[in-house]
């Protein structure tokens, strides 16, 4: 009874920690970004072309994204932006950049 118990606490531990990395974490044999480059951003603009050719959804991850802002067309990001960054965890997503303060507008007082 007490190696099931602990065996129970061992698959607990690991199941938490792939939720906890699933973000760069391959799954069933899809690979996965997991360093920022111009390489995630290809891999990211060819899961964004799978649309045009019929699923109903593809799934990027943070990596991806932030490849994509980083190294991506214009369209995507103005290269006035700079280091943008994006965080996803759970249903919660972060988007951090820096930006010319020259591009704020001012503020009427």
């Amino acid at each position: 009874m007490r190696l099931f118990g602990m065996l129970l606490v061992v698959l607990l531990l690991i199941g938490g920690a792939a939720l906890w990395f699933s973000d760069s974490l391959p799954f069933f044999g899809q690979r996965e970004a997991v360093n920022v480059s111009p390489e995630a951003a290809a891999d990211a603009q060819a899961k964004l072309a799978q649309l045009n050719a019929g699923p109903d959804e593809v799934r990027l991850n943070s990596v991806e994204v932030t490849s994509l802002l980083r190294y991506g067309d214009e369209d995507w990001t103005p290269r006035s932006i700079r280091d943008p960054e994006v965080n996803m965890r759970g249903d919660t997503v972060i988007v951090s950049a820096l930006i010319p303060t020259s591009g704020i507008p001012s503020h009427p007082d």
